[in-house]
């Protein structure tokens, strides 16, 4: 049976469970390399701290890193003026102007 799960262990999946009558193990994976969160932002912005801070709060217990990006550094970020903050995973939109955490914790699992 534990050569069983050493192999399991050894598996790239996320998360295995194992059960084996009354055992039940789970092991996940921790990840290589940390999800990236990028957060459109202003300086005179309150909302985007707010969400900063709301994102740092979870950023241990999901691990991702947050990266803040101020609209003024681009012009194509113009476009988002009116719905800052602006939070991405990857170049997916997640939320704007206030943390919706259930649809980041889905994009980021």
């Amino acid at each position: 049976m534990w050569k069983n799960i050493s192999c399991l262990l050894k598996m790239k999946c996320a998360q295995k469970v194992l059960r084996s009558s009354h055992l039940y193990l789970s092991y996940e994976f921790p990840r290589k390399t940390p999800i990236l969160v990028t957060v459109i932002t202003s300086e005179q912005c309150s909302l985007c701290s707010t969400l900063i801070k709301q994102l740092e709060h979870f950023q241990e217990e999901y691990s991702f890193k947050i990266r803040e990006v101020d609209i003024k550094s681009d012009v194509s970020l113009k476009k988002l003026r009116y719905d800052i903050p602006v939070v991405y995973v990857g170049e997916k939109i997640v939320c704007k102007h206030n943390l919706d955490i259930e649809k980041l914790l889905k994009e980021i699992d």
